[in-house]
């Protein structure tokens, strides 16, 4: 999935969570905590749309002064997460996923261990959604609907292809308009775009600038990045294929996408209701069992 996709799985995975109490903990009676891992188990992840569309990227114009969108050191912002006394919720991890859903694919490797919980979490979440899209048939039945000549790149394609059918179909999914939920994710990314590096400072400076996710509405946009892909993978002569075929299959697209999203949020947000519940039986343990479970499962995202 791309940014848009991402950003709204991870908004409902945080919105609908319920809040879990170790046992034997009353009702009404909020639990916090101390040290609080985010899940570890991810799946292999497919290459990621930010790398594949990387030149879609203009050319940072030198009078761009020093205080331009992003802060040079660690801003506060919404999705900073710290934990309360006791054991439990932790705060700021709604935040958190949303800042994952759309800085998960300038991620490499292992995530930082000293990166806010809330946003190590939303990195996962943003890992985890990929790789299980991945063994979705609804997915895999978009992908065989693409001649021959583009099948090697339709899982791809798919992820620019499902932005453009979330922004069309956004009214049936969240109850802010488009413009008003980009700009909402634009702000939480900016408050930690400082853990990006320079690459990742100046796409997230020109998505945020270019208005990118809601964009996803005009269907211009989506066809100008699916030619980046082919641009950046130099498989240009695929160009004519490629919209041709999309100048017929939208509707089909469409109708796979709306089998397919819904399974996605429903992952996403069972995901993090595990994790959750996972941390609460077992938080001294899954302290020290995560963190070398993360090293060795990220390096291969690396």
């Amino acid at each position: 999935m791309n940014f848009l996709a991402h950003c709204l799985i991870a908004a409902k995975a945080g919105a609908s969570r319920a809040i879990v109490r170790p046992t034997g903990q009353t009702a009404g009676h909020p639990t916090t905590g101390h040290g609080a891992n985010p899940p570890t188990k991810t799946l292999a992840k497919r290459p990621s749309i930010s790398a594949l569309g990387s030149d879609l990227i203009p050319s940072i114009s030198a009078s761009r002064k020093a205080g331009g969108p992003f802060p040079t050191r660690p801003t506060p912002g919404p999705s900073a997460a710290r934990l309360a006394n006791g054991t439990g919720e932790i705060v700021g991890l709604h935040g958190g996923l949303i800042v994952g859903g759309l800085l998960g694919d300038f991620v490499k490797g292992q995530v930082p261990p000293a990166w806010p919980s809330a946003l190590q979490w939303g990195v996962r979440l943003h890992r985890r959604i990929d790789a299980y899209s991945n063994t979705l048939p609804s997915i895999r039945q978009s992908c065989a609907r693409f001649p021959a000549e583009l099948r090697r790149f339709a899982p791809i394609f798919i992820d620019i292809i499902a932005d453009h059918c979330l922004a069309l179909d956004w009214a049936d999914h969240h109850r802010d308009e488009l413009k008003a939920f980009s700009a909402q994710c634009y702000v939480l990314a900016t408050a930690q775009a400082h853990r990006l590096n320079g690459e990742g400072r100046r796409y997230l400076s020109w998505l945020i600038d270019q208005d990118l996710m809601s964009g996803y509405l005009n269907r211009s946009v989506m066809e100008r990045g699916l030619l980046s892909i082919t641009r950046r993978l130099a498989r240009q002569h695929l160009n004519a294929s490629l919209l041709n075929f999309m100048a017929g299959a939208l509707p089909s697209l469409q109708a796979d996408f709306r089998g397919y999203f819904p399974l996605l949020v429903k992952h996403g947000q069972q995901w993090v209701r595990d994790g959750l519940q996972n941390h609460l039986a077992e938080p001294a343990a899954g302290q020290v069992r995560g963190g070398a479970a993360a090293s060795a499962g990220e390096r291969g995202n690396a």
